[in-house]
């Protein structure tokens, strides 16, 4: 009767924590550098497609419609937020799980 209900070897404990730490950091680096390299290739992408819609005067065109007038009181210009469109860069904050964060989202939900 002398026996403990639950053997618990703190250093096993220990070591477990240790080796699953260990075990994790190469993954996260990873994560970190496939992150760095997406958001690269997506500046690179919208700087791009800005430029081009920029040379083939997009922003003329659309400031003849009543786009114009809804891009006039903005802060954006139409090449810049067709190529921010294209890259799924965030438009605000998430309000909420439901909210659409990107351009795709708010086009894709209708």
């Amino acid at each position: 009767m002398n026996q403990p209900v639950a053997a618990v070897s703190v250093t096993q404990s220990l070591q477990n924590l240790m080796n699953t730490v260990f075990n994790a950091i190469p993954k996260i680096l990873l994560f970190l550098v496939i992150l760095v390299i997406g958001w690269l290739v997506a500046r690179v992408l919208m700087q791009a497609v800005a430029t081009l819609l920029r040379k083939l005067k997009f922003d003329n065109f659309a400031q003849r419609g009543v786009v114009g007038q809804a891009l006039g009181k903005s802060n954006y210009d139409a090449s810049g937020l067709i190529a921010k469109c294209c890259c799924g860069v965030p438009l605000g904050p998430r309000l909420s799980s439901e909210s659409p964060t990107t351009c795709w989202d708010v086009i894709l939900s209708r």
